[in-house]
């Protein structure tokens, strides 16, 4: 099982950089770029499809199981985050938050 969970982990990861990898181009055309990616986004919309069709294939009880860690991880981020976050901080002195 753990094996399983550490797939489905090493997937997701793999599935966030081939969209990132896509948004970024689109959002930030103009930002430096440290590597090259050909054909893109031929090849990083085909890495999103196989990536899935990959975590598709796992059994249910892993997703169980990946969904649970996320959801506890989340809260563990959300927790912290509430706070220690700077922003947070500052609108309980009255201030606002601006972007």
């Amino acid at each position: 099982m753990l094996e399983q969970l550490v797939v489905i982990g090493t997937l997701f990861a793999f599935l966030m950089v081939s969209v990132g990898v896509v948004v970024a181009r689109r959002t930030m055309p103009s930002a430096p770029r440290e590597f090259t990616v050909p054909l893109s986004p031929l090849i990083p919309a085909l890495s999103v499809l196989a990536t899935l069709w990959l975590m598709i294939n796992l059994r249910v009880q892993t997703w169980v199981w990946f969904t649970a860690w996320m959801a506890v991880g989340l809260l563990v981020y959300l927790a912290y985050g509430r706070r220690r976050s700077p922003f947070a901080a500052d609108l309980a002195r009255g201030g606002r938050h601006r972007r």
